[in-house]
């Protein structure tokens, strides 16, 4: 069993009643993350896993839910996992993740929502895209290499250029940060928006496009709940598919946590 994003969602409705009890995912990720076949970062990976499948998964708090603010850093369908590689950990630090992102927001104690959901929920335009449409350039002008485009968009996701060395004849020292705000169409938080998405709930979200793709996507999620000893919670499970305003159709997980 190579342990997955459906194996911690999975882990996340059976600590439901901790989380509910703490009021947050701190002690999960404190505690609970600890003891799983996980990597968790630290340095430039802090507040974020490496799974074995290979997925990485940002936590992240939302402050407040009408003007979503997501911090630093663009939120992606992909992301890099920063390593020493002299110290030969095994992944190459040039090497694209798929990216997941656990949100929670502490707007309301009395009414909670939890989210492990695709960046790809975010992404109707690339980082990259909406960097050089923000500095109205055009793609084909400036012409990226495949490793630039890479370098560019680590940049963008992680929100922070911070040049190691001082710049030859700058009489500054700078340091660049991104930070983003999601849109009212893509904000999960808000129940005028997303009236599917009840109180009180943890939401597992990615795409799904087809039929055949949301029939793999519950075989996959009901195998991690059967290989994790906890059918009786997928049962639980309500599961429908949610149409974003600009991204099309995701497939919805959702565990009811009161």
């Amino acid at each position: 069993m190579r342990f997955s994003t459906y194996h911690l969602f999975s882990c996340l409705v059976e600590k439901k009643k901790e989380i509910i009890a703490q009021g947050s995912l701190n002690h999960f990720w404190s505690k609970t993350v600890n003891n799983l076949p996980v990597t968790v970062g630290k340095g430039k990976n802090a507040g974020s896993l490496l799974l074995q499948s290979g997925e990485i998964v940002r936590k992240r708090l939302i402050k407040e839910y009408k003007k979503t603010k997501y911090e630093i850093g663009v939120p992606s369908a992909k992301a890099y996992w920063k390593v020493n590689v002299e110290r030969n950990e095994g992944i190459m630090s040039d090497t694209e993740h798929p990216c997941f992102y656990l949100l929670e927001a502490n707007y309301n104690q009395a009414k909670k929502k939890f989210f492990l959901m695709c960046g790809a929920f975010f992404e109707s335009l690339s980082p990259i895209e909406v960097l050089l449409s923000n500095l109205n350039i055009k793609e084909e002008i400036i012409k990226l290499t495949p490793q630039e485009k890479r370098f560019l968009n680590n940049l963008l996701v992680t929100g922070e250029l911070k040049p190691k060395e001082p710049i030859h004849n700058s009489s500054l020292h700078t340091t660049f940060f991104v930070e983003s705000k999601i849109k009212p169409d893509s904000n999960l938080f808000d129940s005028n928006k997303y009236p599917e998405i009840a109180d009180n709930t943890l939401n597992f979200i990615i795409p799904c496009h087809t039929p055949e793709e949301e029939e793999k996507q519950r075989r996959l999620m009901a195998k991690a709940f059967e290989q994790r000893g906890a059918k009786s919670f997928f049962k639980e499970l309500r599961i429908f598919t949610l149409k974003h305003l600009l991204n099309g159709p995701f497939l919805v997980f959702q565990s009811p946590i009161k």
